[in-house]
């Protein structure tokens, strides 16, 4: 019976040996378990830190969008209004130009008579007329078509051109 014991002790002892070898590698993979947790535990709170940066980020940046959505349709209504303006002053100019020009090629004209043809005092007087009524008329257009008073600045003594 002796040896029937001693060999029940000496199972138990290698059982006994067993549990102890499975407890301390349970023991390290515990230890490894709660790191891994404690690293996880970190990360995430980092993972939450930046995710409520990246919250108001987008938040501020969505902002951002808002205003620069608002600014370009802003410009693209200027961008209207300017063209409608540009094109004004271009029919504004063309109108002019084909309003000026006869009365500029008829002063022309009349100067280039007075100063080319030896010409008698009355047909001299005529001329120097038809400059002076193209003169006036010049100054009506611009008077018409420039801002008030632009046209008449320029003129000798401020008056017209009969004084």
């Amino acid at each position: 019976m002796n040896d029937n014991l001693t060999t029940v002790v000496q199972a138990f002892q290698v059982m006994a040996e067993g549990y102890r070898l499975l407890a301390a590698r349970l023991s390290r993979e515990f230890d490894q378990l709660q790191s891994a947790h404690a690293e996880l535990k970190e990360y995430s709170q980092r993972l939450e830190a930046n995710a409520q940066q990246l919250a108001f980020h987008t938040q501020h940046l969505s902002a951002s969008v808002s205003d620069l959505t608002v600014r370009a349709n802003e410009l693209e209504s200027e961008k209207g209004v300017l063209a409608e303006q540009v094109q004004h002053k271009t029919g504004l100019l063309d109108t002019l130009a084909q309003e000026v020009r006869p009365p500029l090629i008829s002063l022309k004209g009349a100067l280039t008579l007075l100063r080319e043809e030896p010409a008698d005092p009355e047909d001299r007087r005529a001329f120097l007329a038809l400059a002076n009524e193209n003169v006036v008329e010049l100054l009506n257009l611009i008077d018409r078509y420039l801002p008030s008073g632009a046209g008449r600045k320029g003129t000798a003594g401020g008056g017209s051109p009969e004084e």
